[in-house]
């Protein structure tokens, strides 16, 4: 079972708020003493309450974690939006590195000047190995194809849009990972507020137990 499959347990010994429940509506039933004292009742309580904050936090992790991720899929999906509105027509051509305007940008200002075709190449070829190495940490499918010509490094445009796809997809998946997690994390404190309503009410029939037993010594 995995972390995010955690699931509140009852550990030995614990006394489960439902047995209590049961044992003091006979005892109520009965015209007996409360079974229960309102310390065990509280230390329960405390005790599945503490439970109830573990699980909260590992599906917060969860959520935090998916949305960590998504916003890096999210990011590169972009760049490679980018990619392929910069080539000159996707359908017949592909990408030349004369059109990466980030590339042109970044290297402009890194040396002051218009970069030469061999600098362009070379900083392009840096951007894709990186923007390479995020994507397959992000677990995007993205294998770029980047070639030499006379005329400077071009990419092959169809990895580029398998790529955008990918991201889709793997965006798609975490989302829907995101909901379950929410969907469990709603249980839990449904869970949590149901359990204090229980305990409130077992503290206020073991106040009006003792109240009977103060009445029936006058």
């Amino acid at each position: 079972m995995s972390e995010h499959e955690t699931r509140i347990r009852a550990t030995p010994g614990t006394i489960l708020p439902e047995t209590i429940a049961a044992r003091e509506a006979a005892a109520y039933a009965e015209g007996l003493p409360p079974a229960t004292s309102s310390a065990t009742l509280l230390a329960v309580l405390q005790r599945r309450l503490e439970e109830q904050n573990q699980t909260f936090g590992v599906y917060m992790r969860g959520i935090t974690t998916n949305t960590d991720r998504a916003d890096a899929v999210l990011g590169i999906m972009q760049e490679l939006l980018v990619l392929k509105a910069e080539g000159e027509s996707f359908d017949n051509a592909d990408l030349g590195v004369h059109e990466h305007r980030a590339t042109i940008a970044s290297e402009t200002a890194r040396l002051g000047r218009a970069p030469t075709t061999a600098e362009l190449d070379l900083a392009f070829a840096t951007y894709i190995t990186d923007l390479s190495a995020r994507a397959a940490s992000a677990g995007i499918d993205l294998s770029l194809d980047v070639r030499e010509g006379e005329g400077g490094s071009w990419m092959v445009a169809g990895p580029i849009l398998t790529g955008i796809e990918s991201a889709k997809q793997k965006l798609q998946e975490i989302n829907s990972g995101n909901e379950i997690e929410m969907v469990r994390l709603q249980d839990v404190m449904q869970s949590r507020s149901s359990d204090v309503q229980l305990f409130t009410n077992l503290l206020k029939q073991l106040n009006d137990g003792h109240m009977a037993i103060i009445r029936n010594m006058g």
